[in-house]
Parts: structure tokens; sequence; C-alpha cells
């Protein structure tokens, strides 16, 4: 480690113990905050392959001396009375953070802290180019010009608002992205230094189920209380993607919600994208094929009591930002041109389906989204009940009569037979949805806001969440012990090998 950078590590450690770097009432340091600092400085040396010489060439902080040094004619240093029992290397300290400032001129500080002009100047100068060498290697890990990290600050501070975590896979995806490589360096600490410059804290991780959930839906309805305070009920609009199979074999969950994480995951080659609002009720429908083209004959015979339905193909079953663009631009925003004021999204928000794109057209028409918590999406889903419970019930007795009309029960559904089949079905929940919709906005807790509704509506989960969790639990025991009775018996084997 060069001069320059042992002395921003001592310098840095002073900091941290909150020595007063600038003008001082109080300048005599604890002994703690001496321990400390020494122990930097020890540390600092200890690299050195001959210590007495690596001392005299680059001697940081000097030597922990009782008395005040005395210059090349002999003559004594002399400090103001308040520093008189500092020691020197405090001195020092307090002197180079004055000249940083532009507190006190080279002579001023040498005659306040009793200090050399020449090694104060030479210790100045080494900071300096330390400090210098610090910002130019931090620039070469990170690689990002400034106006690229404020970017990525926006970026992921709209995200944050939008209740959308990222951990430190999503933030190394950015960075390569903005750089153009595959790889970013030290990916760990620019982290630490991006989260606290930006106040965007990493979510706290809680081991226990039930506390988990129970946090989630509380920081859920905080969101949701501060989001939809003086937004009109026609002002709010909650989506929802539902995956329906086309394999006709299969003969259980014909319908189900896809996985997601960090994006969704399509669960077959068809997905549709449901959105609704109060005033308004079922939305266009946005179809998903998998597929990597879209025949026209896939969209004829769509929903006729609904807006035309929007179709959409991608040749992967992961929905990324590209798809959830096309969706936003298609649906979400022509509603929200149709309203006045600001607008609320509740849904499944998820990092990967949001690009500088969507956050711009957020902010131009003042739309602003709110994630439901994972854990607990069928307990504070909206559409839940009025929509994705009755389109399970109903295709499947859609899918079955089509099979038997057409006398076909393997393979895979033609595409353009599922346009006319979503119609029959969406047929027969259109007309009490928005009776059952509204209904369930208040059962959620949404409209009008209630948290004791939603924690009602979650205490039938809780049941569920606590009995999985003991069953986990007496599951890891029964594991543990297992593990531990077949070390015992192979150690017992052992042993009796080694007598014999």
């Amino acid at each position: 480690m060069n001069r320059g950078k042992r002395i921003l590590k001592v310098l840095e450690e002073c900091e941290q113990q909150s020595v007063l770097v600038k003008k001082t009432s109080k300048p005599n340091l604890e002994a703690s905050q001496c321990r400390n600092l020494i122990k930097a400085e020890d540390l600092a040396a200890s690299s050195s392959e001959d210590e007495d010489d690596e001392v005299k060439k680059n001697d940081i902080l000097g030597r922990d001396e009782f008395i005040l040094s005395e210059d090349g004619t002999g003559r004594q240093i002399r400090c103001d009375e308040e520093f008189a029992n500092t020691k020197r290397k405090f001195r020092i300290f307090l002197a180079v953070k004055e000249l940083e400032a532009k507190t006190k001129s080279l002579r001023g500080a040498c005659e306040k802290y009793g200090i050399n002009r020449a090694t104060l100047w030479r210790w100045f100068s080494v900071y300096l180019e330390g400090k210098r060498e610090l910002e130019t290697l931090k620039k070469e890990l990170w690689g990002l010009r400034p106006d690229d990290k404020q970017e990525l600050g926006s970026y992921f501070t709209h995200l944050k608002n939008f209740g959308v975590d990222f951990d430190t896979e999503d933030l190394a995806l950015a960075v390569t992205n903005k750089l153009g490589t595959e790889t970013v360096n030290n990916i760990k600490e620019f982290e630490e230094e991006f989260r606290t410059i930006y106040q965007l804290p990493a979510k706290a991780e809680i081991g226990d189920c039930v506390q988990r959930v129970e946090t989630s839906i509380e920081e859920y309805l905080d969101v949701l209380a501060r989001k939809t305070s003086g937004v009109p009920a026609e002002n709010i609009l909650v989506f929802d993607e539902v995956s329906f199979t086309d394999s006709l074999c299969k003969t259980f969950n014909l319908v189900e919600r896809s996985e997601f994480d960090k994006c969704i995951r399509m669960a077959s080659g068809i997905s549709v994208i449901f959105s609704a609002n109060l005033a308004t009720g079922l939305m266009a429908p946005f179809v998903v094929y998998r597929s990597d083209s879209l025949d026209p004959s896939w969209t004829v015979g769509g929903p006729q009591d609904l807006p035309p339905s929007v179709y959409h193909a991608q040749n992967s079953a992961i929905f990324d930002d590209t798809t959830f663009e096309k969706y936003y631009f298609s649906v979400i925003e022509p509603w929200a041109n149709s309203q006045e004021g600001s607008k609320v999204v509740i849904g499944n928000n998820l990092i990967k389906h949001f690009n500088t794109t969507i956050i711009d057209a957020c902010n131009a028409s003042d739309i602003t989204f709110v994630s439901l918590p994972k854990e607990a999406i069928d307990v504070c889903h909206p559409l839940e009940d009025p929509l994705f419970n009755q389109i399970k019930r109903i295709w499947k007795v859609s899918i079955g009569d089509w099979k038997q009309y057409h006398n076909h029960s393997d393979g895979n559904l033609p595409k353009q037979s599922f346009p006319a089949l979503l119609a029959q079905t969406l047929a027969k929940v259109t007309p009490t949805f928005r009776f059952e919709f509204t209904a369930s906005m208040a059962n959620c807790g949404i409209l009008p806001l209630s948290r004791k509704a939603l924690l009602n509506r979650f205490s039938g989960m809780k049941s569920r969440l606590l009995a999985q969790q003991h069953l986990d639990q007496m599951k890891a025991a029964k594991q543990a012990k297992k593990e531990a009775a077949a070390k015992a018996k192979s150690q017992g084997s052992s042993h009796k090998r080694s007598h014999w």
C-alpha cells in the first residue's frame, strides 16, 4: 500500500471515530479513539518487509512522541496551549484537514499545531496524491460517468417508489448494460456506496415466514394509503396475468398465474393480462402468444362486449420490458390519458418489466404503481375472486366442450381457436363483473381503504402458513436427527476399524 493510500486509510479511521476535522473546542481525543487510530496505523504499516527503513521513508503520522518535536536547529516547535497535550499524530491529522478546508495557511497551521513546515507540507502533498489515486481507482472500478450514475440512481429510485426492490444482481446488470461489458468489478462495494448516496436501503431479510408475510402486507398497506390519498376511484387501475394451458392432455390447473420473481415466466404457450377499473369494468385483454411471429388468424374472434383485444407474440416464456412496454402503451396509457389528475396502477410489478421509457411515460402522465406483496398475492389481489377464480371454473368447461366437439384430446390447442374460447369464457364473467369487482376492492381494503378488512382476509392464510411452518420445522428436526445418527454411526465404525 503506497503512502497516499495509507494516509487515506488512517484519516478515514479518524473520521469514523468522530474526530473533529476542522476547528475544535475539544482537541484532546479520547483514549479509545487513540487506540483505534494506532491500530489502523499499525495495520497499514505491517505489510512492509523492513519496518525500520519503511518508517523512515514512508512515515505516515510520525512516531508516537510524548514531547514536542524539534526542527533541524534544535529549537523546540511550540503549538497553541490547547494542543499541548495532544499527541503529534493527531495534531498532524487536524492540521492536514485544516489545510484541505483552507481555513489555515501552511505557516498558520504549523504554528497552531507545532509541526515542522516541511513535514506538514510533505504529509499534505502525499495525502492529496493518495486521494486523487483513490478517485481514479474508483472510476476505473465502476467505469461510470457521473451522468450515467445519476441516471441509474433516478431509475432505481423510481422503482423503489413503485414498491419494486432490487438486489446486487439487478444493479450489476444495469451497470454492465451501461458499460457494454459482461462483468463489473467490486460490485458489492459499488452497491454499498450506491445505496448510501441515493438512500436506497436493502430490504431486511426475515427468516420467519409468517412474520415476513405480515410485514410485507403492512408495508403494502402503508404505501397504498399514501399513494391513493386524494385519488378518485375511477383513477385506480388493477391488472393481473393469467396463463391458459394450451396442452389438451392436461386435465388439472388449466388456468393459473405464471411463476414470477423478477419477471413473469409463462406457465404455458398463451398468457393474458387482464385490466380492470371501477368506472369502466373489465378493459381490453392483452393476449401474449409464445411464438416467433403473430399470425393474423390468431387475432380473430375475440371478446365482442369488451374493447378490442391487443395481441402480442414473443419467442421466450419470460415477460421482458419489451412485452410490458407494449402492454403499457396499449392499455394503461390510453386509459390514463382519458382521466384527469393522478393515476394509480396496482399489480404484481416486477423489476424486469420496467425500463426508462416506461418510467418517463409514467412521469409524463402522472402515473404511479403499487406492488402487491408476492407471498400474499391471492389474498391482496382484488381480481382474485371476481375474475381469476371465475375463469378457472368456466375455462375448464369451455376447453372440455371444445375437445369433445373437435374430437381432440392430445397435442396443443390451435392458437386460432383461442380468441373464440376466450370470448366464450368472458361472456359468462362480464355480466356480474363490475358488481363483484367493487365488492372485492372493499374486501381487499383498497376502496374504501381499510386495514382491518385485508387483515381479516389474511387470517385464514395465516393459519395455513403457521401449519406449514410447523410442518417444515418438524421435517427439519427429523432430518437433523437422521444426519446426527448417521454421523455417529460413521464415527463408531471408524473407531472400530482403528481399534482392530
